[in-house]
């Protein structure tokens, strides 16, 4: 197989396909943002199951010590099972004397083709999977443009404005078909199209862009409605939308109201304060009806904790220090207006899961454009019920994802 056909990315792609082949399920980490990783694996067997993190290398020179090095160290902090390092070429004489002793593997190029041919893994299964699938099954789906949007990805995927417009197409069905039995279809869809964007567009790294994390709030949703509530905390909780010492991430402002200005077309809604909060409550609401105290509790604490210190909070502000509670201010966000908005926010919040906890508030609100100004909002049209949500977790094994979310939890 010639390898220098294929761009990063695609090479990505192969061998996603090879592990999934293999009998693993596959998560990209443009949905997590990890620095030095590409893919991580899960696999579901006694002994051998667990976590491993993929890091893959379409390089024509070989892969030497750094690369190694910095997969072993994110190997230890995730307390994972193995690290692999898979590449088209081979690696140094000194890249493979670090890596012996230690839970890595490195997967050389000919190797690489030994296994694509052992489980029959072709090259033009690179192409990302964009078939229709049942997508245009979906209740009043404008099937011409959904084929029109995605003529115009395949024909330049270099093109970012294309994929913006077929995410912002996928957006308006994810808020407006929830109880839809093909559903599903567009859920798959949508991530799929987030992890090519992030995965083509946005550099890997331990910080987020606000795009990154604009994107990671949606997936946050998307594995969420379609049972998949295990990676939908991993990711809140590797992006900072889960910890207990939150990073309220305010970036640079993007206010725009299209009557007066026009919006960016590759610019992201605003993520705000109130947005993370929502999501939030969107979990205490699937733990309270999976009666999961462990993850209610631990959200709980999160707020108290964020009540307890706001004066803390004021005092760190006027001093310029960080540490009770990090925060990065956007240009038009005053620090008394931040306190303010955190106050309202924080309080509104615990009050709503004293009525989650009375059965008297049930319903997911689900983010939506705002018509008037570029920001995500919430309104009463827009919402999934308790009824939809567990008809969506009926064939999932929903204890198994709570043991593990706990050891999550137990570990941030």
């Amino acid at each position: 197989m010639d390898f220098t056909k294929l761009n990063g990315y695609e090479f990505e792609i192969l061998m996603s396909n090879l592990f999934i082949k293999m009998g693993f399920q596959i998560e990209t980490t443009s949905l997590t943002g990890d620095g030095g990783v590409d893919i991580i694996l899960y696999l579901d067997k006694h002994i051998i199951g667990g976590k491993y993190l993929v890091q893959c290398k379409n390089w024509a020179s070989p892969v030497g010590v750094p690369v190694i090095r910095e997969m072993y160290g994110l190997v230890s902090s995730e307390r994972v099972n193995k690290g692999i390092i898979i590449t088209s070429s081979t690696f140094t004489k000194e890249a493979i004397k670090f890596s012996e002793g230690k839970n890595l593997e490195l997967v050389n190029g000919p190797t690489v083709i030994d296994l694509l041919k052992e489980y029959n893994v072709v090259s033009d299964t690179v192409a990302v999977t964009t078939e229709t699938n049942g997508i245009t099954s979906i209740t009043n789906f404008d099937k011409d443009k959904y084929i029109y949007l995605k003529k115009r990805i395949e024909e330049n995927r270099s093109d970012l404005l294309s994929y913006v417009e077929m995410r912002r197409f996928y957006h308006n069905y994810f808020i407006s078909n929830c109880s839809d039995k093909n559903i599903g279809y567009l859920y798959d869809s949508y991530i799929e199209l987030n992890n090519e964007i992030l995965s083509r567009f946005y550099k890997k790294g331990i910080k987020y862009t606000d795009e990154q994390r604009i994107l990671n709030f949606i997936n946050c949703y998307i594995y969420m409605l379609k049972g998949e509530l295990y990676k939908s905390v991993d990711i809140a909780l590797r992006t900072g939308f889960f910890n207990k010492h939150i990073s309220i991430h305010f970036g640079e402002s993007k206010h725009y109201n299209p009557s007066k200005e026009e919006v960016p077309r590759n610019c992201s809604p605003y993520l705000g304060v109130s947005n993370y909060y929502r999501l939030l409550t969107a979990y205490y609401i699937i733990f309270h009806v999976y009666k999961f105290k462990e993850g209610k509790g631990y959200i709980r604490e999160m707020l108290n904790y964020q009540k307890k210190t706001i004066k803390e909070v004021q005092e760190d502000i006027k001093s310029k220090s960080r540490n009770k509670l990090q925060y990065i201010l956007s240009s038009r966000t005053a620090p008394k207006d931040l306190l303010t908005a955190l106050k309202i926010d924080c309080a509104e919040n615990i009050s709503i899961l004293k009525s989650i906890d009375n059965n008297t508030f049930s319903s997911i609100s689900l983010p939506h454009i705002s018509k008037d100004k570029y920001i995500y909002k919430y309104d009463s049209e827009f919402y999934i019920t308790k009824d939809i949500l567990k008809n969506n977790y009926k064939d999932i094994d929903i204890a198994e994802d709570l043991r593990k979310i706990k050891y999550l939890l137990n570990l941030s």
